[in-house]
């Protein structure tokens, strides 16, 4: 069975190179690694090539979206085997060998992955936004991505155990091996959702984590949770399914807010209601902080954190629904499913490095 890994990168030379290097280390025999650069960048370029592992190969599409570039992966990978991996991960080195094992003992299995942890040692505060995430207020239904589970090793997964940066697909086991490249985030629950709904067997496997780097600013968490908001809503307009509800309580609370403070009964109640919001956080920041072994820093840090994600979530849902209201729709055209004709032309033109043979790390 052969597996390609795939990376797609664009002007994040340190990270990107750490993620290579890591990579590299952890190959099984007969495995390739797909590099797309997305948009022009000579570093990355220049890198690969001084780089020169026998077993990378690597081109510059036309900038896009990530799902666009995912879907190039699809199309060239040689391997039967695509994971998908983000730039910025760097990977343990039995990562490979073992999701290939899981596949080889179960010929049905489709659609693979595990978490992304947070790498140790990290600053304050990508330390701080990992743990938030794992938080079961924060993120109930999503928290299992960025922690290992404490149950099974082996569990059945869903959309909400599975992210982009950490996901292993049987291509010829999924009908309709696509991402919707218009989604601003959140194309992989779409596409998990509509494989698995189609038949897919899914798994989530605790060993089959990557360490990814978390962000290193509070804007940049909260643009990255904002974005998270804004794809739900882009998902849900794509077909609703009864388990997004509970996405649903965030994008709430910004009209039970305004619609609170308007007057002096509902201003108390409002008060009422936040200091039950920060007790809930405080106890789920304590379980956090409790499992990852971490301060009371942290912890303070986490609960009030929790707050800020579901606010963020909320905002970037409701930007969303204002522009699916006033432009009718965030999907424009019927082109999602289809590879830039760009692209296409690049990839007729290009010819790829060969890989000589079997290679280790």
């Amino acid at each position: 069975m052969r597996a390609t890994i795939n990376i797609v990168t664009r002007q994040r030379p340190e990270v990107f190179a750490q993620c290579c290097l890591s990579v590299a280390r952890a190959l099984p025999l007969d495995t390739e690694v797909l590099v797309l650069i997305n948009g022009e960048d000579k570093t990355a370029e220049a890198w690969l090539e001084e780089f020169a592992h026998p077993a990378f190969r690597w081109h510059v599409l036309p900038k896009g979206s990530l799902a666009q570039a995912r879907n190039v992966a699809l199309d060239i990978a040689r391997g039967e085997i695509l994971y998908c991996l983000d730039d910025d991960v760097q990977v343990p080195l039995h990562l490979f060998e073992q999701a290939l094992e899981l596949f080889r003992a179960d010929p049905e299995l489709a659609i693979l992955g595990g978490p992304n942890l947070t790498p140790q040692p990290s600053a304050f505060w990508p330390t701080v936004f990992g743990a938030v995430m794992l938080s079961p207020f924060a993120a109930p239904r999503v928290r299992r991505r960025y922690g290992a589970s404490l149950h099974a090793d082996t569990q059945p997964a869903t959309e909400f155990e599975l992210m982009f940066c950490n996901l292993a697909i049987r291509k010829n086991k999924v009908r309709a091996p696509r991402f919707e490249s218009h989604l601003r985030s959140n194309e992989e629950n779409l596409f998990l959702r509509r494989a698995i709904d189609g038949g897919a067997k899914a798994l989530y496997h605790r060993d089959l984590y990557v360490y990814h780097h978390r962000r290193d600013r509070l804007s940049r968490f909260v643009k990255q949770v904002s974005s998270y908001g804004f794809g739900r809503a882009q998902q849900i307009q794509a077909g609703w399914h009864p388990s997004y509800r509970l996405f649903l309580v965030p994008v709430f609370l910004w009209p039970l807010m305004w619609g609170l403070i308007l007057t002096p009964v509902g201003r108390l109640l409002f008060l009422c209601l936040g200091f039950l919001h920060l007790m809930l956080s405080a106890v789920a920041a304590r379980y956090v902080v409790k499992r990852e072994r971490l301060g009371a820093k942290e912890w303070i840090a986490v609960t009030g954190l929790t707050s800020v994600v579901h606010l963020a979530y909320g905002f970037g849902f409701w930007r969303a629904l204002f522009g699916i209201i006033r432009e009718g729709s965030l999907f424009k055209g019927s082109g999602s499913h289809q590879v830039h004709p760009p692209i296409i032309k690049a990839l007729k033109r290009l010819k790829w490095a060969q890989i000589d043979g079997p290679h280790r790390r």
